[in-house]
């Protein structure tokens, strides 16, 4: 973890080899994802419960308690037809091969897209450019191209271990505080934007390994509770 993770704001060194694993397990999951297109390879349909897809693919998932909180009408006998399963074995077998691959792009991908979302434009002039673009913007592109909801509790029970995701809740923790200290210390910041951006970060809420969007951001913004 901490050989790609910084113990503080992301340096370079680390965004890059992050997008680098990022486009490795982006070619690879559209090499696989292509077989869906090619009927030789996906076959026929087959018929599976949820309850043997949950048990095969996702063994550390407690599904009937998520259900229930998702307040989910489906359950673990459930009957689907599921085409291309050589697919999701072999999206499967390729993630337990690579697992410390996969576990530093999510890792990476989780602090960047939560980070990025929560602060939005006030820190554009703080991201490294990548053919002119903000850093942020294509790392948010990138991780909602493939995970949409990198944070998502299925999502990260799946792939990552206990003690992994705990270090991701204490490192958000550390980097919040950081980003705080930068923003009271950058002096060309406007002290509108400044408050803006610390009402942002001190409503951010910790990782609790549920996908949470802040939703209530723009709404505290638009209703100008910020001092001018």
């Amino acid at each position: 973890m901490a050989s790609i993770l910084p113990s503080g704001l992301p340096e370079r060194e680390a965004i890059e080899k992050w997008i680098s694993n990022v486009i490795q397990v982006n070619e690879k999951f559209s090499e696989i994802a292509g077989n869906f297109q090619n009927p030789t390879v996906s076959g026929k349909f087959e018929t599976k419960t949820l309850q043997e897809i949950y048990t095969k693919y996702t063994p550390n998932v407690d599904w009937p308690t998520l259900l229930k909180e998702y307040k989910a009408d489906i359950t673990g006998d459930t009957t689907v037809l599921v085409k291309c399963l050589k697919c999701f074995e072999d999206i499967f077998n390729y993630i337990n091969q690579n697992s410390d691959l996969i576990r530093s792009y999510l890792e990476m991908g989780i602090i960047i897209y939560k980070y990025s979302y929560a602060f939005g434009t006030e820190f554009e002039g703080l991201t490294w450019n990548l053919n002119n673009e903000p850093i942020e913007t294509y790392c948010i592109m990138r991780a909602a191209t493939h995970f949409g909801k990198a944070a998502d509790r299925l999502f990260l029970d799946f792939f990552l271990e206990k003690k992994t995701r705990d270090d991701i809740m204490d490192l958000i923790l550390i980097i919040k505080e950081q980003f705080r200290q930068m923003i009271v210390s950058e002096d060309w910041i406007d002290e509108r934007t400044k408050t803006r951006a610390l009402k942002k970060l001190e409503i951010m809420k910790q990782y609790s390994g549920y996908f949470d969007e802040f939703m209530d951001t723009e709404g505290i913004i638009n209703e100008n509770q910020y001092v001018t």
